[in-house]
């Protein structure tokens, strides 16, 4: 039965990760384009503006794990019914929900907007108008939650990528017609990404509602209360953390744009997209895994969990060392390369970003073990306590006089802490080892980290900056990667695996004993 759905989520990594080298192929020709339409001053405002909205949509983004995990969890014990119902609950507390942040939104963002953001003069209608847009944006978000859910923990991802990769194909058409239009191209802009997530939402909910029998709608069936107090308590605890990382973010925005101005702003958004990229294939994988994960602990195999734990957070640091190291060592030509006119502190934003990511990409696997057992109280508390620091010690640099760099800083340091304090927290509540995390993670990964930075420093020292010496430096990397992750990283139970898939498609790898 394991192999099965061994094989089920090597399908769903595959059909992600193609999804995710489209995407991110269309996502920097899109990012390079806006950017030159807007301009750093309007991209931004944009990304500003979008930031005000932030803080409200926090709910959000705390459902979608409670969601995600009862719908995975139930899948888990096989009753259908039972899934039907939790969806129907889902879909009720949700569109609540989003009528509520429509209602709240609207007239703290507007005061926001007028008196807290640095926006320059005569750009304040448009402004206005890129937030209702943002606002409409978010609802539509919210509402579509339990169908995205649904598709990820069944685990037909497969069918998933469609979606998502039709959504880039449209951003990436919107981006090309922006070079090519007359008049506001921030409104033209905000609106086109409006009606591309409109038309996400309804191919995203019909598909669920047609193709999945257990996202059939009966109102009846999702007003027993408790079930919602069973959603709501979950989500309730992991709103600590969801605020807290929202604020962290978005208060970042509003500091930077406070202090630096749009400008800066558009540093940080486009340090962002590149981080986010950069996850890719770890978010991939991930993706894949989460819903095996969740579901085994509704089955009972509390040992699957812990192994499917521990090697996720092996294989998600190993994938995401495939992209940092070679954009930490030749940040400042990939920017040159990708972006016509770069604005100030985005290599330095973009490096500190990355190695943020490479820190909560390392404990990925534990922490969502951590939420499909369901026991989030201590873990939620702990980790939003830290991540709120961020806030009042960036203030604090800013006000003693140093740079808006610090500001960024200030994410990756509660950051680490998070991983460490996620660690200990993991031992508690389901018996993960952190020392066998460190044997099997850190020290592995960290020899293959070492020999790849010596090698793609070789080759940018030897080379002057261009594309080829970017291109050099990611294969040499990857051979470094692959070669000492095979030797290294990978244990005899992962190298037999992996020698199964590859005789599938007619790649013969010997077995281990």
């Amino acid at each position: 039965m394991n192999i099965a759905r061994n094989k089920l989520v090597v399908v769903n990594m595959l059909a992600t990760y193609g999804r995710m080298i489209l995407i991110v192929g269309l996502t920097l020709f899109s990012s390079r384009w806006i950017l030159s339409a807007l301009g750093q001053v309007d991209y931004g405002l944009f990304m500003a503006v979008g930031g005000v909205f932030g803080f409200l949509s926090f709910v959000n983004i705390a459902m979608s794990f409670s969601v995600q995990r009862y719908f995975a969890y139930a899948i888990g014990t096989g009753n259908k019914e039972d899934v039907n119902r939790w969806f129907n609950t889902a879909l009720i507390l949700h569109i609540g929900l989003a009528l509520i942040l429509v209602a709240v939104g609207l007239p703290i963002g507007r005061w926001v907007l007028k008196n807290v953001l640095t926006i320059p003069a005569g750009r304040m209608n448009t402004c206005v108008l890129v937030f209702y847009c943002t606002v409409l944006s978010c609802f539509l978000n919210v509402v579509s939650v339990p169908f995205a859910s649904m598709f990820m923990a069944k685990q037909r991802i497969f069918e998933f990528t469609f979606i998502s990769t039709g959504v880039a194909v449209l951003t990436f058409l919107l981006a090309f017609q922006l070079l090519h239009i007359a008049g506001d191209r921030l409104i033209f802009y905000a609106a086109g990404t409006l009606a591309v997530q409109m038309l996400a939402f309804l191919a995203q909910g019909a598909r669920s509602v047609i193709g999945f029998e257990e996202c059939r709608i009966h109102v009846a069936r999702g007003l027993e209360s408790w079930r919602m107090k069973k959603l709501l308590s979950f989500t309730g605890w992991s709103l600590l953390s969801t605020i807290a990382f929202v604020l962290r973010g978005q208060g970042v925005i509003l500091l930077l744009n406070i202090y630096g101005g749009p400008v800066v702003n558009s540093a940080f958004g486009i340090a962002s997209q590149v981080s986010g990229q950069a996850g890719a294939l770890s978010g991939g994988m991930m993706g894949a895994v989460s819903p095996e994960i969740t579901a085994s602990e509704g089955r009972g195999e509390r040992e699957r969990v812990l192994s499917l734990a521990m090697r996720s957070c092996k294989f998600a640091t190993l994938l995401s060392l495939l992209t940092l190291i070679p954009l930490m060592v030749d940040t400042e030509k990939v920017l040159s390369l990708w972006l016509k006119d770069v604005p100030p502190y985005t290599a330095s934003f973009c490096r500190i970003m990355l190695l943020n990511f490479f820190a909560s990409q390392m404990i990925l696997g534990a922490v969502v073990a951590t939420k499909a057992c369901g026991k989030i109280a201590l873990a939620e508390t702990v980790s939003a306590g830290i991540l709120m620091l961020a806030l009042p010690l960036a203030y604090m640099f800013l006000k003693v006089g140093l740079s808006v760099i610090w500001v960024v800083g200030c994410i990756l340091l509660t950051t680490v802490v998070c991983t460490i304090a996620g660690l200990w927290i993991a031992k508690i509540l389901y018996g993960f080892s952190p020392m066998g995390w460190f044997r099997h993670v850190v020290l592995r990964c960290a020899v293959v980290m070492g020999l790849g930075l010596v090698v793609a420093a070789g080759v940018q020292r030897m080379l002057e900056p261009s594309l080829v010496r970017f291109l050099l430096i990611t294969v040499a990397n990857a051979s470094v990667l692959m070669v000492g992750g095979w030797l290294w990283v990978l244990d005899r139970a992962e190298k037999n695996f992996f020698a199964q898939i590859a005789r599938k498609i007619g790649v013969t790898i010997p077995a281990f004993a």
